[in-house]
């Protein structure tokens, strides 16, 4: 991750955009017919519930966790099992065991129709963090402290558009309108969020123009480089030397 240090302050700018994030590992199953069972679960969040692709994941990833742990069929887990399982989820944090139990009321209420295993089981109270709001200033000194194009386009994308990271990062070019300035994100596909056209300033504009040449310098430097270590490894560097 990067961090930048403003004013005696530390300020967090997110992940190295240019280092490739570590995937999620997903405990391994026991059984294919376990597999098979959470194939079913992913289709009936997506066709049935009308769950977005990332939210049908996202559960499947809890269900296969949670399995791994009680490490029973799914139709002889019981009640206690789940509680004991879920007493292991009081270290993370409430947002974590929120989307833990949201999984498995899914699972086992609405997709294995046994309601009776979780219905005891409720949310936890969030508390109410007020946040802190950053002077423009700050904002200012924050985004001179970005080195990359790409940090600048995204920062600005963020901040001018009012789009989510996934809006953002999923958009592809067909996406943006660069004569409107606008961009219609296609990240949501359910019925728990909505996302419609937004748009984006003349300086986030210019930031994101700039990355783009960047970016298809880079790939035309990357073709090069490619094409001449395929001539050296091809034997025309002893032919040249040769006469």
């Amino acid at each position: 991750m990067i961090a930048y240090y403003i004013e005696g302050k530390s300020w967090w700018a997110g992940p190295d955009l240019n280092r490739r994030p570590l995937a999620r590992k997903a405990p391994e199953l026991p059984s294919k017919s376990e597999n098979a069972l959470l194939e079913r679960f992913r289709d009936f969040q997506m066709v049935d519930l009308r769950r977005s692709k990332r939210t049908a994941y996202e559960k499947v990833w809890f269900i296969k966790r949670m399995l791994k742990a009680v490490s029973k069929r799914p139709n002889e887990i019981s009640r206690e099992d789940l509680r004991c399982y879920l007493k292991t989820l009081e270290k993370f944090s409430e947002a974590t065991y929120k989307n833990a139990l949201m999984a498995l009321k899914v699972f086992f209420r609405d997709f294995l129709e046994l309601p009776e295993v979780v219905a005891s089981f409720r949310f936890p109270h969030q508390m109410f963090n007020p946040k802190q709001i950053v002077s423009r200033e700050q904002v200012k000194q924050f985004y001179e402290c970005l080195e990359t194009p790409k940090e600048k386009a995204l920062f600005l994308l963020y901040a001018t558009t009012g789009l989510g990271r996934d809006e953002i990062l999923s958009l592809k070019p067909e996406d943006i309108d660069f004569s409107k300035r606008m961009i219609t994100p296609n990240s949501h596909v359910g019925d728990t969020k909505k996302s419609w056209i937004s748009f984006y300033n003349d300086e986030a504009e210019r930031a994101l123009r700039e990355y783009l040449t960047a970016k298809k310098s880079s790939r035309s430097q990357s073709y090069s480089r490619c094409n001449e270590m395929k001539w050296l490894n091809s034997g025309n560097l002893q032919e040249t030397k040769q006469a």
